[in-house]
């Protein structure tokens, strides 16, 4: 006879769950945030069909909205953050300091995120856009 029991085989028989826990590991979440919000930045605006709003606008498109152009992107991230990513709340991006590179804008990215049973946490990210479209985040500790 096999050692290995069926899930019904287990549960008529009451054993318990195994190693599993309802544990959350607060910097495997925060993690799986960072991963997300970076899916998240690399899309542009339009490349979904079905959700058109979906992405960060286009830089080259902003380009000719100067000076106001950092603004609109500051709160279009905001916006699409709050909108696309459930696990934020009180989001707030800023423009950090300009970079030698005049097509790399870096951002600050504050947010709070609730772990069940623990309260809430709040995790800052610096993310760099670069002229080419792409972005990185590094968490802040």
């Amino acid at each position: 006879m096999s050692r290995i029991q069926g899930l019904l085989s287990r549960v008529s028989e009451g054993k318990s769950r195994g190693p599993y826990s309802r544990h959350l590991d607060e910097d495997a979440y925060a993690a799986s945030i960072q991963r997300n919000l970076e899916r998240m930045l690399n899309v542009r605006q339009g490349s979904l069909a079905h959700m058109p709003d979906f992405g960060l606008p286009d830089f080259n498109d902003l380009v000719f909205e100067f000076p106001d152009a950092l603004v609109q992107l500051v709160r279009a991230v905001e916006r699409y953050l709050l909108t696309y990513e459930p696990r934020l709340s009180r989001v707030e991006v800023s423009f950090e300091h300009p970079s030698p590179d005049p097509l790399v804008v870096m951002l600050r990215i504050r947010a709070e995120f609730v772990i069940p049973g623990s309260g809430n946490r709040r995790l800052v990210f610096v993310t760099v856009l670069t002229g080419a479209g792409q972005a990185y985040i590094r968490r802040e500790a």
